[in-house]
């Protein structure tokens, strides 16, 4: 193992996505009364965060930009669970994200 300390190897990890590509990221409007928690995007991630609603279904949300997590053609988030699935939306699709997310927890 690399012995660095943890802020040169998180910066050397940095370096291994876009500079600037959160200037392109869509805000997320989610509904009130909804819970965030943003979480360290491990795993290949580029930003990872936690919904819970109101009724306390909490729900896991990655943004993957360039398939490291997966098969897409281009940056899609994922969404677990949905269904006691994931479910993958473009990463344009916030709208259409949070929708779906919304259904889900109304199945409750």
């Amino acid at each position: 193992m690399i012995n660095l300390p943890k802020w040169q190897l998180r910066s050397e990890a940095e370096r291994t996505f876009p500079r600037d590509y959160w200037k392109e990221l869509p805000f997320i409007e989610i509904p009130q009364g909804w819970l965030m928690q943003p979480i360290y995007p491990f795993g290949g991630a580029y930003c990872r965060f936690r919904l819970k609603s109101p009724k306390g279904k909490e729900y896991s949300i990655y943004l993957d930009l360039d398939n490291s997590l997966g098969v897409m053609d281009k940056p899609y988030w994922e969404v677990y669970p949905i269904d006691g699935d994931c479910e993958r939306f473009w990463q344009d699709e916030t709208k259409e994200m949070i929708e779906r997310i919304i259904k889900d927890d109304e199945e409750i």
